[in-house]
């Protein structure tokens, strides 16, 4: 109903808010409902609400995990809020000492960046630098992704980032692994264009 008829819902989104007593699969379908309902009207409150969720270290990290998920929704839908809920998420990358949080925010920063690479390579940049300190292996996965697939954005930092992994890769995961691979053969195929080029 939220979603053929979100007018029905006009104003109800307090209704949605999670209470302790929820259990994880209510819990799980109000915070659905609550990114469906968010409009310009009531964004704030929603984005307070979600942020007051994140914060409360009592929380069931599924439910943590859904709401970092549930921001990446509302900031995929609202354009006019896709700017402060990156910079939400990447303080939460930059802060958090639980990295099951920070890897689900890489993994939704990583979405956003999809949608316009070329406006977000400072963000790019800022997790390539941070490569070092995230040890979850899908925040590391999903890094390398963005470094290998915008590289030409950042011609300097992929080489760099490159190098550093080169002295880990055995130790890393395999999903990290993969992307590793992936990013050396795209800086490959630069050098050899560019050698080409040369001759």
């Amino acid at each position: 109903l939220v979603q053929t008829r979100p007018d029905m819902f006009e104003g109800t989104a307090k209704e949605f808010f999670l209470r302790a007593h929820d259990c994880t699969c209510s819990a799980l379908l109000k915070l659905e409902i609550l990114s469906q309902l968010v409009n310009d009207g009531n964004a704030q409150l929603i984005m307070r609400e979600f942020n007051a969720y994140i914060k409360d270290t009592g929380r069931d990290p599924v439910l943590i995990a859904a709401t970092i998920q549930a921001i990446g929704r509302v900031a995929a839908w609202l354009p006019s809020l896709t700017d402060s809920c990156l910079r939400g998420l990447m303080q939460l990358v930059q802060s958090s000492k639980r990295q099951d949080m920070v890897a689900e925010s890489v993994v939704v920063v990583r979405a956003l960046v999809q949608q316009a690479p070329e406006a977000r390579v400072k963000i790019v940049r800022q997790l390539a630098r941070m490569l070092e300190s995230i040890q979850a292996p899908a925040a590391r996965a999903s890094i390398v992704w963005m470094v290998g697939s915008y590289h030409h954005l950042v011609p300097k930092i992929a080489p760099d980032a490159l190098r550093e992994l080169a002295k880990s890769f055995k130790a890393e995961e395999s999903q990290v692994k993969l992307q590793v691979l992936n990013l050396a053969c795209k800086l490959y195929q630069i050098g050899r264009a560019s050698c080409r080029e040369r001759v």
